[in-house]
């Protein structure tokens, strides 16, 4: 038994050997690779330090462009930063809000002009780079594209500049003629006149449907065009779009609300009309009346057929426009309006009246003249 365990101790102490074998014959192996890896890194070291001035000078060069073109792509990044700044359909919505923004915009400006330091100076580290390339085997046609794109750049910047706040000005200008044009049309549309007569109150209904039509063709065209670029500023997602947007919304109920001004004024013309027109049909109809009576005297026959026309054609058409009118109006008015058809009813009442008596005495008389006339042959 106890040479059974010794025999499996041995076993097991061989095993651990052989691994710790194989685990030293790789460690050798890879300081063997480590070893060559230094070797020639110390050659290459070597050759460093055997290089030309020359070389140095080159290296030296490099390090310089590749700092060159780090502060152009700064440069870059900052234009383009710019650029999209410009290209933004930035207005104001009022005088005091201009103002600002357009100190704003002349502070930029100043900004976009002290950046012309930075740009001089780049501009003279490119001369020397030049010069020293010129000196190398190393090409200078790169640096001298990346600098012309640079001042390129620039003066797009500087005339985007110039465009973008003629754009600027002329927006604005059309917000505040839009703006003051609904003013001013608002004060039409809100007018209380109604005209004073039946000729004054046809008039103007006449024309307000040409200024009604006017400004909705006028209103579209006009909305139009700042719709369009407050739209684009909304879709590319513009630093300012929540504000444009309110403004948009602004404008537009603005109008509409214009055009429900305008509809509602343009009922109470024709409300207004209905009204002057009964008060002159009824004004026409008391004379017309008057006339008959002063002619039924000549022409009792003619008269009495004349006045059953004037019922129908003048009586009903009162008692309907007094009829509508009494649902549009309350008050002093609808106490008018009743009153008027009252008026219409007495008179054509007394008229009936002093036709049958008329006609009566008519008759009265022509009794008597018939009973001269049998007296008159009794006595022959």
């Amino acid at each position: 038994m106890l040479n059974i365990k010794k025999h499996l101790y041995a076993e097991n102490n061989l095993t651990a050997i052989n691994l710790l074998l194989i685990k030293q014959t790789t460690i050798e192996e890879e300081l063997l690779k480590r070893q060559q890896q230094v070797d020639e890194l110390c050659i290459q070291v070597e050759k460093l330090k055997q290089l030309e001035p020359e070389k140095f000078e080159e290296i030296n060069t490099k390090q310089n462009i590749y700092q060159y073109y780090y502060d152009l792509s700064k440069t870059e990044a900052w234009l383009g930063e710019q650029e999209l700044y410009m290209m933004s359909e930035e207005h104001s919505k009022n005088e005091l809000s201009t103002q600002i923004f357009i100190r704003k915009r002349q502070t930029m400006k100043q900004t976009i002009e002290n950046y012309n330091d930075i740009l001089c100076k780049l501009s003279n580290k490119v001369k020397n780079l030049i010069i020293d390339l010129e000196q190398s085997n190393l090409s200078c046609d790169l640096i001298n594209e990346h600098h012309d794109l640079i001042n390129k750049r620039q003066t797009q910047l500087n005339k985007l500049y110039t465009n973008e706040t003629l754009k600027l000005y002329r927006l604005h200008r059309e917000i505040d003629d839009l703006e003051q044009s609904i003013s001013d049309r608002e004060l039409i549309a809100g007018s209380y006149e109604l005209g004073q007569d039946f000729e004054y109150i046809s008039i103007l209904l006449d024309r307000f449907p040409a200024f009604a039509q006017e400004t909705e063709q006028i209103g579209n065209g006009c909305l139009q065009h700042p719709n369009e670029m407050i739209h684009l500023l909304i879709v590319n997602r513009h630093v300012d779009s929540s504000h444009r947007a309110e403004l948009k919304v602004t404008l537009n109920e603005s109008y509409q609300d214009l055009l429900e001004m305008i509809e509602t004024h343009l009922q109470s013309l024709k409300a207004s009309w209905e009204l002057h027109k009964f008060l002159h049909d009824h004004k026409e109809i008391l004379l017309i009346m008057q006339e008959r009576k002063n002619s039924i005297p000549d022409e009792i026959g003619h008269d009495q057929q004349s006045v059953q026309q004037l019922l129908s054609q003048y009586i009903q058409r009162i008692q309907q426009e007094s009829k509508c009118l009494n649902g549009c109006y309350a008050g002093e008015k609808e106490t008018e309006i009743k009153q008027k058809e009252m008026d219409v009813l007495t008179s054509w009442k007394l008229l009936q009246q002093f036709v049958d008596q008329q006609k009566h005495l008519l008759n009265d008389y022509e009794d008597l003249h018939r009973f001269f006339n049998l007296t008159r042959d009794l006595h022959m």
